[in-house]
């Protein structure tokens, strides 16, 4: 990240820059890559197994190894009304390894059907410079109950951030 002491003392107009200047001025925590995948096209799960969003699978190549990447997922939920214990688990994977993990979302402890809003993010630190997959992943916490995805059309966004530090 740029420091006071890597800047250049002073600038005259119409001075040019070099590549190191615009660099230090820049400093750290910049968006490198930005890459998202959607869809509208609804989803169920009836089992408490992980399944794969469809839809919701990214490739990014981070650029150094120090750099993060910010996971960003948003779509709409429904918890059906089959079972009082059924609610949504939710995760994000890298790889094949499970990187953040919420479990028993729009959980209510009753009969309701629930349908909302959903949000989750995770700030991942794959120190690789490799090819990396992130995909979105659910389950019902209740196996044989009903939790669907883009209910109603509804659109669902995931999105990877590359973070310089």
């Amino acid at each position: 990240m740029a420091s006071p002491t890597s800047l250049p003392a002073s600038f005259t107009s119409g001075d040019v820059l070099t590549a190191a200047n615009m660099n230090n001025i820049r400093g750290g925590f910049r968006i490198l890559q930005f890459l998202s995948a959607s869809t509208t096209t609804a989803q169920t799960i009836s089992t408490s197994t992980y399944t794969d969003l469809t839809s919701f699978s990214i490739s990014i190549t981070p650029q150094a190894t120090t750099n993060k990447i910010l996971c960003v997922w948003s779509g709409k939920g429904d918890k059906g009304a089959g079972n009082a214990n059924n609610a949504i688990n939710f995760q994000f994977v890298r790889g094949s390894t499970a990187i953040a993990t919420w479990s028993n979302n729009l959980f209510t402890n009753s009969l309701l059907r629930l349908i909302g809003p959903m949000t989750f993010m995770y700030l991942d630190a794959p120190a690789t410079t490799s090819a990396t997959t992130y995909k979105c992943q659910a389950a019902n916490s209740f196996n044989g109950a009903e939790v669907t995805f883009q209910q109603g059309s509804s659109p669902g966004e995931f999105y990877l951030l590359e973070v310089s530090l």
